[in-house]
């Protein structure tokens, strides 16, 4: 049975980004999330994208609670 651990991956991601940054791997946490992930040069709603906006939960990509249950649990059951 999946657990939602939200809050716990947006603590375990901004530590291990920071560790990246002290280390040179990532610049700054305002560089653009495509520099590192290619696959999103598809789709210009991430051309301004950071990984602040990320960190921050302020990306603005809509998207509704059904595809993000979807997304984070798999299929749904009705």
């Amino acid at each position: 049975q999946p657990s939602p651990i939200f809050s716990i991956s947006k603590s375990m991601v901004s530590a291990c980004l920071g560790i990246a940054i002290s280390k040179g791997y990532i610049k700054s946490t305002n560089d653009l999330v495509k520099e590192y992930i290619p696959e999103l040069n598809h789709d210009k709603n991430f051309d301004i994208l950071t990984l602040n906006h990320l960190l921050n939960q302020e990306s603005g990509i809509k998207e509704t609670v059904n595809n993000l249950a979807r997304i984070n649990y798999g299929k749904i059951e009705k």
